[in-house]
């Protein structure tokens, strides 16, 4: 038997003999034009075939979907086993990517700048990408991350501003506070990078949205109001707080927004009421078109066509809204795919000194439909002098109308050749005109000519190599003829009786129409009653409001309280509804004439 000594002379020979075979490389990454650092991806691909990723909080590795990478803020030391290393730098989507294959050497150091060149200055042209859509923690728990470790990631993924959402920390941790995320996000944002915090709210079984950030140091539910994702049965006292819209209407008060996300997916619930899908969003567009600002229609993506035909039937209505494309990424979970789609904003070529990306901007921005989303590609379009989300009158003039499209990395793998494939224009939902690019053509222009006569809106797709995984779709240029009517909330005539709920006599009271948030209350009309009996003209995002002297008061919502919208309609909708005339048509029928019997409890 070998003596203790001689086997620990043997495991340090051993040890010494492994860490002999490694070497080190060690890569700067900047910008080619400025020399400026670049937060970035690098991918290190070995002849030993392990996938070597950046780590969790507790040193598991962060296996994300797509190329194995570390990400970087610029600089990254890495020991690697001695032999071919393929080195693959990345920043989608505006540079192109870095590749190069290095010989590792036993215990020396290779050193390697990787110059990255852009393939178009977006954002010297006015363009910021970035997504609201983001989960820390989703639940799944898979990974050990907070957002501290999820916030290089989103900056070396490309992303210019990112609103981080729902749960911070993982594995049960104390959640941060508003003040807490606050001064983090401050902490963490500079003159490229804006960093916030968000909530998928409202979230419950009327839809998901992907909500801008609050701009107040306040939780959602103190904020705009929550809701019980539970509280759907349709049966009396069971259902949601608030419409969607009237947390809309809350939020909109405080200068931000919400998208509905997955508008279509159907996932959940249960059979006779469906869950994850867009349920309250055909209420909103007959009776709050308002509230409609923008869509996500790529967070399912590639499986987004139902979502984009229900972007281009709902602008057919005359609504006019934004394109998004956010991810619903959750960092907790295997196989995710961080920034892999985003939302472009245009917020105004930047000034010298530049001034840092401001969510209130951003926001202005969607608000204005200034926006494309995109698994890849970008796009700019206009017509004359306008851009993308103007509004202009129609048989003014002929418009001569360009498209610029680029395309230089595929998210997945950097190290495929990719390009423009195709570029097609929208009119009114159809293809109007399209343009085949060269075989893998980085950047491809068409110029063309608009004469518009009648309402009508035209947006741009464009195809990357592989148009199963690679497209953006811009919001559209509107042209508005005579004939163009905006949508408009429509006026329900409320009928009624009130009683004593026990003995049933008719009583004298006050019906009120109220515009109706978590914020408060405004009265838009009052009016008595007599004889229990009431008529009212109540627009359809209102509620009407009971009262009698010695009674309390009774709240009715035009949607969740009437049973024939609410219980018959909605809750058991599905896809096909979202774009049904026949049944836009049944709602605005149910909504010229409604009818409450009412019953007050008296006041204690």
């Amino acid at each position: 038997m070998k003596s203790p000594s001689a086997v620990l002379l043997g495991l340090a020979l051993l040890c010494s003999a492994s860490f002999a075979a490694d070497g080190t490389l060690q890569i700067q990454i900047f910008d080619k034009a400025t020399r400026k650092p670049l937060h970035a991806r690098v991918s290190l691909l070995t002849s030993d075939k392990v996938a070597r990723w950046g780590k969790d909080v507790s040193g598991v590795d962060l296996a994300y979907g797509g190329l194995p990478r570390f990400w970087t803020a610029g600089e990254l030391k890495q020991t690697l086993p001695e032999g071919e290393v393929e080195v693959v730098v990345s920043r989608p989507f505006d540079f192109l990517p870095f590749k190069t294959k290095l010989l590792i050497r036993a215990g020396e150091t290779t050193r390697v700048e990787a110059a990255l060149e852009r393939l178009v200055d977006i954002h010297g042209k006015g363009w910021f990408g970035g997504d609201v859509h983001v989960h820390v923690v989703h639940g799944e728990m898979q990974f050990n991350v907070d957002m501290a470790r999820v916030i290089p990631i989103a900056r070396a993924e490309g992303e210019d501003w990112v609103s981080f959402a729902q749960a911070w920390s993982t594995w049960h941790a104390p959640q941060m506070t508003p003040q807490q995320l606050d001064t983090l996000s401050r902490k963490s944002s500079d003159a490229d990078f804006l960093c916030t915090w968000g909530m998928e709210h409202p979230k419950d079984h009327l839809g998901h949205m992907a909500a801008f950030p609050l701009g107040v140091p306040k939780t959602y539910q103190e904020a705009v109001g929550g809701n019980d994702y539970q509280a759907f049965s349709g049966k009396a006292g069971k259902h949601e707080g608030f419409t969607h819209f009237e947390i809309l209407r809350a939020m909109k008060n405080l200068g931000t927004l919400a998208v509905y996300s997955h508008p279509t997916r159907e996932y959940g619930g249960t059979k006779e009421s469906v869950g994850n899908i867009a349920r309250e969003l055909p209420f909103d567009v007959v009776g709050a078109p308002w509230s409609l600002e923008a869509l996500d229609i790529f967070c399912d993506a590639p499986g987004h066509a139902a979502d984009e035909k229900l972007a281009y039937y709902l602008f057919n209505r005359g609504l006019r809204f934004a394109i998004c494309g956010f991810t619903d990424v959750c960092y907790d979970r295997k196989g995710e795919r961080p920034g892999d789609t985003r939302t472009f904003v245009y917020l105004g070529k930047r000034e010298q000194p530049e001034i840092p990306l401001s969510m209130p901007k951003i926001i202005e921005a969607v608000r204005k439909r200034k926006t494309f989303a995109t698994t890849g590609p970008l796009v700019l379009f206009t017509a004359g002098e306008h851009g993308i989300g103007d509004v202009i009158p129609a048989g003014v003039q002929v418009l001569k109308a360009r498209i610029e499209a680029w395309n230089g990395v595929d998210y997945a793998d950097p190290r495929k050749d990719v390009g423009v494939s195709k570029v097609d224009v929208l009119r009114n939902g159809a293809v109007w005109k399209s343009f085949a690019a060269p075989a893998a053509a980085k950047y491809h222009t068409v110029e063309f000519d608009i004469k518009e006569e009648g309402t009508a809106w035209y947006a741009v797709k464009v195809y990357g190599t592989d148009p199963k995984t690679q497209f953006a779709v811009t919001s559209p240029i509107f042209f508005e003829g005579a004939d163009y009517k905006a949508p408009a909330v429509p006026v329900s005539t409320v009928r009624g009786t009130v009683k004593d709920e026990k003995s049933g006599a008719k009583l004298n009271g006050i019906v009120r129409v109220i515009e109706y948030s978590a914020q408060g209350r405004t009265e838009r009309s009052k009016s008595a009653f007599k004889d229990g009996a009431f008529a009212v003209q109540c627009p359809a995002d209102c509620r009407i409001e009971i009262s009698a002297e010695g009674y309390m008061s009774q709240l009715k919502s035009l949607f969740l309280d009437v049973e024939k919208i609410y219980a018959d309609m909605f809750l058991k909708i599905h896809r096909p509804a979202l774009t049904d005339d026949a049944f836009y048509t049944k709602l605005q029928e149910a909504l010229k004439e409604i009818e409450f019997n009412i019953r007050l409890v008296p006041a204690k």
